[in-house]
């Protein structure tokens, strides 16, 4: 068996593991639930008030806010950190995969898992987002004429939106699929760099709890650090992953500090690098199994 497919094989067993594992179902279920107390009353309103929404409003969710109003944004990312709690992924029925694909590639296929765990994560958002929106999704009006109207300001945010965040600059100034590729793309980056933070910190602790805490500071810190900028604080930005995820926060859209997009895909994947080679020297040195 090729290299490739034998990391294949490590990570498509991971997922494998989903048809059975009641606590991936929960996340996912409580994930669902809770986009529908945020984007039904969206559809509603739309529809009464005869108005279109786009196929997805991520771009909206992923709007950064102070914590009451931001709380979409992080309960969609402690979402994620849920569904990778359990890294490194190792149980009783696992020497057997780790012995057939070796130790290199089994931590790749693992690693592998995280990447295409946060995809589908990220798709199932949008899957249930698109139902809620479906009585007055346009495919042909990019924002909508919902969310084009509250960013021109004739309608009230807080009336139509329920709590969810509206950049006005992103939606005046940045071509709708722009603002999806670019919102879906970061959120994936960081779902990935958190996903392997907690891989690494828990090999090195051997306890779970404590990569689960660093992966939730990680996410606490943007409401945190929104609420501490300021024109000369601004720069804050760069130091928050989870920050990066809300396009307004750019320097082009917000004409200060110094995120930009390029900042973004470089610092983003060289975290990924060097998380992923922390992982890759612990598991070539440590006992796999006696040491869990």
């Amino acid at each position: 068996m090729g290299i490739c497919k034998k990391i294949w094989m490590v990570a498509t067993e991971g997922l494998n593991e989903w048809k059975r594992n009641y606590r991936i179902w929960t996340i996912l279920t409580v994930i669902a639930v809770v986009l529908g107390r945020y984007t039904l009353p969206v559809s509603k309103f739309a529809l009464e008030n005869e108005l279109t929404t786009p196929i997805t409003i991520f771009p909206l969710l992923m709007g950064d806010a102070m914590n009451s109003n931001g709380l979409p944004k992080v309960i969609l990312f402690f979402g994620g950190i849920a569904l990778l709690s359990n890294a490194p992924f190792i149980d009783k029925q696992k020497p057997y995969l780790v012995i057939r694909s070796g130790r290199k590639n089994w931590y790749k296929g693992e690693c592998l898992y995280i990447i295409l765990a946060s995809l589908i994560y990220l798709l199932w958002t949008t899957t249930v987002t698109c139902i809620y929106l479906a009585p007055t999704i346009s495919l042909t009006h990019g924002w909508g004429s919902l969310i084009g109207a509250i960013a021109g300001g004739s309608i009230n945010r807080f009336e139509a939106l329920n709590g969810i965040q509206c950049p006005v600059h992103v939606v005046n100034q940045v071509n709708y699929w722009i603002a999806v590729l670019y919102s879906y793309g970061s959120a994936w980056m960081i779902l990935i760099i958190l996903g392997f933070l907690i891989y690494a910190i828990n090999l090195y602790s051997k306890k779970r709890w404590i990569g689960i805490a660093a992966a939730v500071f990680l996410v606490l810190i943007d409401p945190v650090l929104y609420n501490l900028t300021s024109e000369k604080t601004n720069w804050y930005m760069i130091f928050s992953p989870v920050s990066w995820t809300s396009m307004e926060n750019l320097q082009y859209l917000s004409g200060r500090g110094l995120l930009t997009g390029s900042y973004v895909v470089i610092t983003g994947t060289a975290m990924m690098l060097i998380l992923g080679g922390i992982i890759g020297r612990k598991v070539k040195r440590m006992d796999l199994f006696s040491e869990q």
